[in-house]
């Protein structure tokens, strides 16, 4: 198991401080955070992996699948892949936290392949409270973090998604969005996914889905939570975090994923994130 050395954000003076680290195990690479008294407002945001975390300390608030919700020290985080959210501090001290970012095929081995590997699992809420699987969480958080055994680490981290995948995932249908509307977000965001990195013309958008341009951003935001070109930009945004983790230069970056250039690229995932693209890839370069 490689673990890079820890990158801390220049926001520690401020009693703030982002420390992101990564494992790289058998099973895929694993990105490990601790956020101490964040009081950051992240933009509306998705990633292309799941996040799961527990509240430390102070109280934290999100907006996911259409539904605001807040918790306190103890809550589990458990926010899916491709979901857009959004979150910021429920209480003056603001918050502190500890995430690992499993990749959706872990789930898929955690289950011993009884899903597909195109099936998506959804946790339907932002928080949950549940026991057993904060231990294994901790458990997880602490093999990873501590570095001595991959096999310890695996072990951990697939017991864990297996908790909560059995116990906490579902696929119930979007709230107010009816079939013949699910399909053509499906339609939209499977364009979106496929030409991220090109520029996308609503009136273009509209004709792949058969709808006309009102009618796309209406159904869409009611799906998604943002309209079609917030999607893209966070689209763009996730994907530059995955090439940064495979060392590609930030200018690069920046191209390949369709923003005008480098201090642009910057200024979305700063926005998204909290911290800047470079800081991210330092620490989290193997």
């Amino acid at each position: 198991m490689s673990v890079v050395a820890t990158n801390r954000s220049a926001r520690a003076r401020r009693g703030e401080e982002i420390a992101v680290s990564r494992a790289s195990l058998s099973i895929g690479a694993i990105d490990v955070l601790r956020g101490t008294q964040l009081r950051h407002e992240f933009a509306p945001h998705m990633h292309e992996f799941f996040a799961i975390g527990v509240m430390d300390d102070g109280a934290s608030r999100v907006r996911y699948r259409g539904c605001n919700s807040s918790a306190r020290a103890g809550a589990l985080v458990t926010i899916s892949a491709g979901e857009m959210h959004t979150g910021g501090p429920a209480a003056d001290s603001g918050w502190s936290y500890r995430m690992i970012y499993p990749q959706p095929g872990m789930f898929r081995l955690a289950l011993d392949h009884a899903i597909a590997a195109d099936e998506q699992l959804l946790f339907p809420t932002p928080f949950i409270d549940d026991r057993e699987v904060r231990g294994a969480f901790d458990a997880a958080y602490g093999a990873l973090q501590a570095h001595d055994c991959e096999l310890t680490a695996e072990e951990a981290v697939l017991r864990l998604l297996r908790l909560l995948a059995i116990k906490h995932s579902s696929r119930p249908p979007r709230p107010g969005v009816a079939s013949g509307r699910a399909s053509v977000v499906r339609v939209a965001r499977d364009y979106l996914q496929a030409h991220f990195a090109e520029r996308v013309r609503l009136s273009v958008l509209a004709d792949v889905c058969g709808v006309s341009p009102f009618h796309l951003i209406r159904v869409f935001r009611i799906a998604v939570g943002v309209p079609p070109h917030a999607y893209l930009k966070q689209l763009r945004v996730a994907r530059a975090m995955t090439m940064l983790q495979n060392g590609a230069s930030v200018a690069g970056i920046a191209y390949a994923c369709g923003f005008s250039d480098q201090s642009h690229l910057t200024r979305a995932f700063k926005s998204t994130y909290g911290f800047p693209p470079g800081a991210y890839q330092r620490a989290t370069r193997n």
